[in-house]
């Protein structure tokens, strides 16, 4: 997989993960006016680790990418287990991954 096509997967991720943190905070038809999850907390846990994402993409910087999978896995794994959209937060997790393991294997640089 090319580079080019690597960095538009993680760009649409971090999108997605954009939108779900809207739906979560504005739509959300789950949680009784968000009593379960603090808009900010959902915000630390998955909007701040895709902008991180998206900037480390910018940057061709593995480091960076390391540092958002690691920052959203948490939130992430408790996300698949739930049965609603939001298991779709987990996916993201797993998708920053691939994305990360495909940019180290093409020869994105540490620093």
């Amino acid at each position: 997989m090319k580079l080019p096509l690597i960095k538009l997967a993680g760009y649409s991720v971090c999108v997605l993960a954009l939108l779900i943190w809207t739906l979560l905070v504005c739509l959300d038809p789950y949680f009784d006016g968000m009593t379960k999850f603090s808009p900010v907390h959902s915000f630390e846990m998955i909007v701040l680790p895709a902008c991180l994402f998206a900037i480390g993409l910018l940057q061709s910087r593995v480091v960076t990418l390391i540092i958002a999978f690691l920052w959203s896995v948490p939130y992430g794994v408790v996300m698949l287990t739930t049965s609603s959209i939001y298991c779709l937060v987990g996916a993201i997790s797993i998708v920053y991954l691939i994305c990360l393991m495909l940019c180290r294997y093409r020869g994105l640089r540490y620093w």
